[in-house]
């Protein structure tokens, strides 16, 4: 009986039919029983269906974890297989070892098998495995840092999916998108990728899919710092991994979990979870990707401890894997900690600065440009660094936040570069014609509605009313409140908090301090910003964004001019001014329900609206002015040139008031770079017409300029780069990466 089952075709045919169906299924136990209880009758010829069935086998062993063995029987099939010619049975086997490889982090021979495997789908006319193929070799980009090229072998598969209407395949797409967007620092556009793959997930009832895509979604937000989002998604997550036993899925959750506990000083939790990853992905695979992340996370919590030889004990293991297996954002992220650990350590800012060049360069091979940010922030924070330089790092920081829509990261960026005293000893011999102090409060304007505006403030300042300033971002409300604090002459402090600044978690606690011990991480007594206020003036910033639990509390504060610590019994009476400002229409907020609005009858005492730099034009040329005195470039009696006025008054200036400052700055800082042009000249350049630029960001247009300024170089060097780089100030190794860049590698010398 067991010979005429071993050789009836049909039979042999019918168990091929219920271990695909397994694989489909995923369901790794019933398929290996089946294939215990079938081997003998499967493996006796080496036919096709021997290689069929050690094929079907392998990727088994691939969804239990055991890719030493997944590889193995891959590649036996192919060898049974090959002798039969090029059929989809041999392209699957390539497909499933590539599989098996990049799991073990052999990238290389992965992304040879996968290309075969593309090449005999396409052959076979076989476009569902095609699109499964061009997906790894999408995800083997990414982990190299090759995103753009990663990006278009997954739109290459969207198409191909799109075509088959395969709805299942098109989720996964988007889901790696999403992912590849995010290490691109476009979090908005991986949010949007993202929000469709767990839709269609949902839709398809593909738990390990939507599973994948709440925890990058979850990783987005936790970069973004809205903790409490990503919390949520990844409680989501979490039972689904449980009951589909996902291994590699759960020590990516275990990995983030613990950066987000280490974000939030919970070191304990942060600890475990980490170490957690680590065993995991040792069992896993201990030279794949999925090992370096938890490692170099574990290296920042023992930084954040103060235990700087751990730190760095971890963070070499981790940067050696990274090299080993090119991973080149976590070698920059690595880099990053080992630049921190020379600092704490030796106060060696010779050695951190090569640290955080090397990050940098890394960043820039790959295009990681939220990393790249991240990274100038930090050197302005370790490094002592020249005045200007230390303005020209935070520039770019900015304008690499503002190019990726990450809003609270530019406004933070935005608030170092505003506090900087970085021009206090200014290149003019005249000097500043503002003291820093007088400048907080000064407000620059000959425009009539401004002029009210300020009027109505003065009389303001002399009640006991709130005051509710309304204005469009840069139109200078935070001044504005400054003056209200001047005017009222009252002893105490001006405090300001911006709403939008900090997490909801968070928020309260620095509004209103907190006792020892009132929740996890609250390791000592700490003063609210409300408090600090007392005798003076709390100025809210972008009010709007306040919760609305912390709204009730602050309603509370108000009404009952009392406040309380949390974790506290004690009450402190208050003497407190209250200003609040917002770009928001709080009177549609009141109605959609998302401000409260007995807080908002509490709040507009006396309202203000501030008018936007293009309804007030007469203000740019002495804004101008004002900015170009106070930055040392220009004497107190000296007149600004009036081509340089016809470019600042050709423009539109969304960005209000700021926006302008920030470009005199940036004007003041490059000119000082290139001593042989003049500031009209410059402004041709930093400030073009956005008639002639059309989409061109300021971005693109700083980018455009340090091209110029590179090339300028390479042709007074006469096209060497070791002096040009000198030259530039930067290391050797930038100036090859900025040519590649900007395809000055294959420029003719002339």
């Amino acid at each position: 009986m067991l010979m005429e089952k071993t050789t009836n075709p049909d039979f042999r045919l019918e168990l091929l039919r219920q271990l695909t169906l397994a694989v489909t299924r995923k369901d790794v136990p019933g398929g290996l029983r089946l294939v215990e209880s079938a081997r003998k009758m499967m493996t006796d010829s080496n036919d096709s269906v021997a290689g069929q069935f050690r094929r079907l086998e392998a990727h088994l062993w691939y969804f239990s974890g055991d890719y030493q063995k997944s590889l193995g029987l891959s590649r036996m099939a192919a060898s049974l297989l090959a002798p039969f010619g090029e059929t989809v049975e041999l392209a699957y086997a390539y497909y499933v070892a590539g599989l098996s490889l990049v799991s073990m982090g052999n990238y290389r021979e992965a992304e040879t098998a996968f290309l075969d495997a593309v090449s005999l789908f396409r052959r076979c006319d076989e476009p569902a495995g095609r699109v499964d193929a061009i997906n790894q070799l999408a995800r083997i980009c990414s982990i190299r840092g090759e995103f753009r090229n990663a990006l278009k072998y997954l739109l290459d598969a969207v198409k191909a999916a799109g075509q088959l209407s395969d709805r299942e395949k098109l989720a996964y797409i988007w889901g790696n998108i999403g992912r590849i967007h995010t290490f691109l620092g476009n979090f908005k556009k991986a949010t949007e990728s993202l929000a469709m793959n767990i839709e269609l997930s949902g839709e398809l009832g593909d738990d390990v899919e939507k599973a994948k895509a709440l925890l990058s979604l979850g990783y987005v937000e936790m970069l973004s710092e809205d903790y409490e989002a990503a919390d949520r998604h990844f409680d989501e997550a979490y039972p689904l991994l449980m009951v589909n036993d996902q291994k590699r899925l759960m020590v990516m959750y275990q990995t983030y979990r613990g950066e987000l506990q280490t974000r939030r000083g919970d070191y304990y939790a942060a600890r475990r979870l980490l170490n957690q990853a680590v065993d995991g992905a040792r069992v896993l695979g201990s030279e794949s990707s999925l090992m370096v992340a938890p490692l170099r996370h574990l290296a920042a919590l023992e930084l954040a401890c103060g235990k700087l030889t751990a730190a760095g004990q971890l963070a070499h293991q981790a940067l050696a894997l990274a090299e080993r297996i090119d991973e080149r954002v976590e070698k920059g992220t690595i880099l990053r900690i080992l630049a921190q650990i020379a600092v704490a350590e030796k106060n060696d800012e010779k050695k951190a600065a090569m640290l955080l060049a090397r990050a940098l360069e890394a960043f820039e091979e790959v295009d990681a440009r939220f990393e790249r940010a991240e990274t100038l922030v930090l050197s302005v924070s370790l490094m002592t660094e020249t005045p200007r330089r230390r303005l020209a790092t935070l520039f770019r920081a900015a304008e690499l936040y503002q190019r990726l829509e990450i809003t609270s990261k530019y406004e933070k960026t935005q608030a170092l570069i505003n506090q900087s005293e970085s021009l206090a000893a200014p290149a003019n011999p005249h000097g500043p014609s503002l003291s820093a102090k007088d400048d907080q409060t000064t407000i620059v304007t000959c425009n009539r509605q401004m002029m009210k505006v300020m009027q109505g403030i003065t009389q303001a300042a002399q009640s006991d009313l709130p005051v509710l300033l309304i204005g469009d971002t840069g139109t200078g409300k935070d001044l504005l409140a400054r003056y209200y604090h001047k005017q009222s002459r009252r002893e105490g402090e001006f405090v300001a908090v911006n709403c939008a600044a900090f997490p909801d978690s968070l928020l309260e606690s620095e509004l209103f301090g907190y006792r020892k011990g009132a929740f996890t991480g609250a390791g000592c007594d700490k003063e609210g910003l409300i408090q600090r206020a007392q005798g003076g003036t709390f100025f809210l910033d972008e009010i709007g964004e306040m919760p609305l639990t912390s709204q009730a509390k602050l309603l509370t504060v108000i009404e009952t001019c009392r406040t309380r610590r949390l974790g506290d019994t004690n009450e402190e009476t208050l003497d407190i001014r209250f200003v609040a400002a917002t770009n928001c229409d709080l009177t549609d907020m009141v109605a959609r329900g998302s401000f409260r609005r007995d807080l908002y009858f509490r709040l507009t005492g006396i309202i203000f609206t501030i008018p936007p730099l293009a309804e007030r034009p007469e203000d740019i040329p002495v804004l101008l002015a004002h900015f170009l005195r106070r930055e040392g470039a220009m004497d107190e009696n000296e007149s600004v040139d009036p081509s340089l006025i016809m470019e600042f008054s050709s423009r539109a200036w969304p960005g209000n008031v700021r926006q302008l400052e920030s470009e005199v700055k940036k004007l003041v800082l490059f000119s000082a770079i290139a001593k042989e042009d003049s500031l009209s000249d410059l402004a041709g350049v930093l400030v073009q017409d956005e008639r002639d630029s059309g989409t061109t960001s300021l971005f693109d247009q700083v980018e455009q300029f340090e091209k110029a300024l590179i090339l300028q170089a390479l042709r007074m060097a006469e096209w060497n780069k070791s002096k040009a780089a000198r030259a530039l100030a930067i290391h050797e190794s930038t100036l090859r990466a900025k040519m590649k860049r900007y395809d000055l590698d294959c420029a003719t010398p002339s």
